[in-house]
């Protein structure tokens, strides 16, 4: 496909190919050899957390905010599914002319429910952010990235999550007073704002009434919901650097609670075997 559309890049995308497949068999090579912790100790990520990304909060209490909200998600979920358990699933984009006229459309209908509901001040370079941004079809004819799939079946959804390139349009058209503030740091501490605000503005909107009129929608949400602290917390045994079995069985159900509601959805579909590894992989774990 690449070749059709941009055949210049076919050459440097092959050199790539060959560089992560390259840096794959060293790594496979060298893993034998690293057997001690990989974590760096809760006191010492105590200190990370206060000194370096300038957070509130110690391990301990992340540890317990990621639990719960894990937790609220599934609980969430469950009530959600209860509650349109007799509507039809949404159908995902199957065509380039339906992801051009969904996505475009998705960004109209976001853009109108921020000015109309008063959410915020909606500057004309919001729009074209978010637009410049909603990429290109990719056939279904193989398993996609789960955020795609959350995507093709309501393109609404992770343009809540988009609020990343409204924040770095603002940057730029609109940079901080103050010369500390507007330029790079020396350490990505911005991204707990960007990111957390990101992924609050999903559920945000969805309780400001967006997906109202789409409540199949909001199930897609509260797996997004339910999916983001699923991320960290394999992060919170590895700098406790303790592995006992029974974390990490728990650990595993909480993957596998999760795994079967994205199946259900359609959202998890196995992978093709990859030829290089033998390794049968899903979306679930990318």
């Amino acid at each position: 496909q690449l070749a059709s559309l941009q055949p210049d890049l076919v050459p440097d995308v092959r050199r790539a190919q060959a560089a992560v497949e390259e840096f794959r068999g060293w790594l496979e090579a060298e893993l034998p050899k690293k057997t001690g912790p990989s974590g760096i100790g809760v006191e010492n990520y105590d200190w990370y957390l206060k000194h370096v990304h300038l957070l509130p909060y110690t391990w301990h209490e992340q540890v317990t905010l990621i639990r719960r909200e894990l937790e609220r998600g599934h609980a969430a979920l469950r009530l959600e599914e209860a509650r349109n358990a007799a509507l039809p699933s949404p159908v995902p984009v199957s065509s380039a002319a339906e992801h051009t006229r969904r996505f475009n459309d998705a960004v109209t209908s976001y853009m109108t429910f921020l000015q109309d509901r008063e959410v915020l001040t909606v500057e004309p370079y919001m729009d074209a952010a978010l637009r410049a941004r909603i990429g290109s079809f990719r056939a279904p004819d193989r398993p996609q990235e789960f955020f795609t799939e959350v995507d093709y079946r309501d393109p609404v959804v992770m343009r809540t999550h988009s609020f990343h390139w409204i924040d770095l349009a603002r940057m730029e058209r609109k940079p901080h007073a103050s010369p500390i503030r507007r330029g790079p740091l020396l350490y990505n501490i911005w991204a707990e704002r960007s990111e957390g605000l990101a992924t609050a503005m999903e559920e945000l909107m969805m309780q400001a009434g967006l997906f109202d009129a789409q409540p199949r929608s909001r199930e897609l949400i509260h797996i997004l919901l339910a999916a983001w602290p699923r991320h960290g917390r394999p992060d919170d045994a590895r700098q406790r650097m303790d592995a006992r079995p029974g974390r990490a069985v728990r650990r595993g159900a909480d993957t596998a609670r999760l795994a079967a509601r994205r199946r259900q959805h359609g959202l998890v579909r196995a992978a093709p075997v990859s030829e290089a590894t033998g390794l049968r992989h899903e979306l679930l774990d990318r």
